[in-house]
């Protein structure tokens, strides 16, 4: 021995001494209880929004501690589940982990948030148009829908059908995201500065191949009304209102397109899109957090 030696954690320390023509000391011995408080936990990946599921690793740096965790926003106990392996977080999750260690005191909580955003694509089931020139004339199988007002001959209507969206996104849902896709293959004096495009939720049951202008629904607030299309090719149209409406209310009738406001109404202004009857499918794309 030379100089003091430090002593971190729970040690016993024996010492003996000897000298030249002398009987050896007797052995003395001390043990050095070691307290303190653990080391709070940390989260690796750290909290935070992910596409996907997250496998979780909690650690702490105070050695021979044992960690509890909780999913559920509770506060960790000492009866919480032992931490043993990657927690697999799929959907959004507020974890909290908490160490403890015999003698010491427990650590402070940790708490992370676990956004996951899922991503899913409705593809449409069905389609169709109605048009008030042909009040009881159905249109299933045509290879287009329209949009149109025309003071002389009277406006078109189109309706896109999703399924059962509220099969696909969760009721308990949180709608980050939501784009309607649309393939517009004609236009006919309805450029952006002249036409609105409005888009609502059906209002009531429909079928595709039943529905004329004599047995059209209404349709349901909340209903945007966007600019006509400025030319052709894929449009997306921001109808994340729309679907949290229908995953909050189960208002699942799908969609329908209808003209808007107009610049000199009495001029023919029609806008066509492709039908799922022309090869293209029109779709939802949505993005949303499920708590």
């Amino acid at each position: 021995y030379s100089s003091p030696i430090a002593v971190s954690t729970t040690t016993t320390l024996k010492a003996k001494a000897w000298r030249s023509g002398w009987t050896t000391s007797q052995t003395a011995s001390g043990e050095y209880i070691i307290t303190g408080t653990v080391a709070t936990p940390y989260f690796s990946p750290s909290p935070g929004t992910y596409s996907s599921t997250q496998q979780v690793v909690i650690s702490c740096t105070t050695t021979g501690s044992t960690i509890r965790y909780t999913t559920d926003d509770s506060e960790p106990t000492s009866s919480s589940p032992i931490y043993s392996s990657p927690i697999a977080v799929s959907t959004t999750t507020t974890l909290k982990a908490k160490a403890w260690k015999s003698g010491w005191n427990a650590s402070d909580v940790k708490t992370g948030l676990y956004t996951i955003i899922v991503a899913v694509t409705i593809n449409c089931v069905g389609d169709t148009y109605i048009a008030e020139s042909g009040p009881g004339t159905n249109y299933c199988r045509s290879d287009y829908m329209v949009v149109r007002h025309y003071s002389d001959s009277g406006d078109a209507w189109s309706y896109v059908d999703f399924g059962d969206i509220t099969n696909i996104v969760p009721n308990s849902a949180q709608v980050t995201s939501a784009t309607l896709f649309l393939s517009v293959v004609d236009l006919y004096n309805a450029g952006p500065s002249v036409m609105g495009l409005i888009i609502a939720r059906a209002g009531g049951q429909w079928s595709e191949c039943d529905i004329n202008w004599n047995s059209r629904t209404g349709y349901g607030n909340p209903n945007f009304n966007y600019p006509s299309p400025s030319g052709t090719g894929i449009m997306g149209y921001d109808v994340t209102e729309l679907v949290q409406d229908i995953i909050d209310h189960g208002y699942d009738f799908g969609l329908q397109l209808m003209p808007g406001a107009v610049a000199a109404p009495d001029l023919d202004r029609r806008v066509y899109f492709a039908s799922i009857d022309s090869g293209f499918v029109t779709h939802l794309q949505v993005l949303y957090v499920n708590d």
